[in-house]
């Protein structure tokens, strides 16, 4: 496993192919853990303003996008949306049911079951070179710094993500890159082991727990670097606490996280 050294040296990439996979579910499960934001029509909302925002980057740092969603709700308006921006050819919607397991299994399984899907129907993944690089993010979120993270992303890795040690091991899921021989060595098939980690009924560990630790004991055959750089200014509504991430103790959070980053880099919080 290749940890991140020496970013200034380390050119753009925006020479590369790069896919921006957005992932969502309009209308979620009755019964999904934890999940407050339930309402689709919010929702819908969410994903309509995320598009819109990674449409503006399309023929600069994203050279194609794919818009993926497994409750198989009404996609309408979403392509309404890329229509009038005059994208057609460039977006690929993906619209099934793929929400066919128990809603306890939550939201990594479910998303990443969704990627799997992806991986294997998507016409624009079919056609990829094999140094092109996927962005998942989760799309209700807008990364706003998503162009400088693509472009000064280091040459030659197969996985791309965020780790935390501090307060507790923790990967961010809301934003992973990974190239094909990333996906197919790290990633294919990891759905089916991200449910939380249940004892006598009790939840002992978060998805994002358990994701780390599968990623850093399947990934020691790539390279694989484990922060952002800069340190991703995520905008919308999480999902199970209804708040910002931009907005009071959030906003302070990702500010303390962005100066560790560039002062502290050995310090993963």
């Amino acid at each position: 496993m290749t940890l991140f050294k020496n970013f200034s040296q380390h050119q753009p990439s925006i020479k590369r192919k790069h896919i921006l996979l957005m992932t969502a579910t309009i209308t979620p499960p009755d019964g999904a853990p934890m999940l407050r934001r339930v309402d689709p029509k919010l929702r819908l909302q969410d994903y309509e303003a995320a598009l819109k925002f990674y449409l503006k980057l399309l023929d600069s740092s994203i050279d194609r996008l794919i818009f993926a969603e497994n409750s198989h709700s009404d996609i309408s308006s979403l392509q309404t949306i890329v229509e009038e921006a005059k994208y057609r050819d460039q977006v690929e919607f993906i619209c099934f049911n793929g929400l066919d397991y128990p809603p306890s299994y939550d939201r990594a399984y479910g998303e990443f079951k969704m990627v799997e899907y992806v991986m294997n129907h998507s016409q624009t993944i079919r056609n990829l070179p094999p140094k092109a690089v996927i962005w998942k993010v989760t799309g209700r979120y807008t990364v706003k710094n998503i162009h400088q993270i693509i472009t000064h992303m280091p040459e030659n890795i197969d996985l791309y993500c965020n780790f935390r040690s501090i307060p507790k091991r923790w990967a961010e899921m809301y934003l992973i890159a990974w190239t094909p021989r990333g996906y197919q060595v790290a990633l294919k098939n990891i759905y089916s082991d991200l449910k939380p980690l249940m004892i006598d009924g009790i939840r002992v560990k978060d998805p994002e727990e358990v994701f780390i630790d599968l990623i850093e004991e399947r990934a020691k055959t790539i390279k694989l670097v484990p922060r952002f750089r800069p340190t991703p200014m995520v905008d919308g509504i999480r999902a199970w606490t209804n708040e910002n991430f931009l907005e009071g103790k959030n906003l302070l959070k990702f500010y303390i996280r962005s100066f560790a980053c560039k002062v502290f880099p050995w310090l993963w919080i």
